[in-house]
């Protein structure tokens, strides 16, 4: 038998791939989102309840966003009745999303148009790659 290279990055995600969450993958710390979908129902956990998103996702700063394409409206659309269908308590409840997100990985994304609405989002993105949009 011979032996093969096994580039570690590949190795990686074949050993992350038994770690589910809710989500797309689960990484050691953070869950890898696939579809803005996804994105958005954790965006809305987290908003709701901080400390259940998180075990349920793992710290928001380390969330996997790096397949994605599409970020327009993610922090406000909301996927509880309450917040799509009342635009005025979807404003209520993201005065409080101010998390780190510095470190998503948005290198691929095409649009934000809409991302931050009704948010105080006051954090530094310095890190983000936007040279697609």
């Amino acid at each position: 038998m011979t032996m093969q290279h096994v580039d570690p990055w590949v190795a990686l995600a074949v050993l992350e791939l038994n770690r589910t969450g809710t989500a797309g993958r689960r990484l050691s710390e953070g869950t890898l989102f696939t579809t803005k979908a996804e994105l958005i129902t954790a965006v809305d956990a987290w908003v709701a309840n901080e400390a259940d998103a998180r075990a349920t996702y793992g710290a928001i700063g380390d969330w996997g966003t790096g397949e994605l394409t599409d970020m327009r409206g993610v922090v406000c659309a909301c996927t509880s009745s309450w917040c799509v269908s009342n635009v005025p308590e979807c404003r209520a409840a993201m005065q409080s999303f101010n998390a780190d997100i510095n470190g998503w990985d948005v290198s691929r994304v095409t649009t934000f148009r809409w991302m931050f609405a009704y948010s105080v989002f006051n954090q530094p993105l310095i890190s983000w790659d936007t040279s697609r949009v």
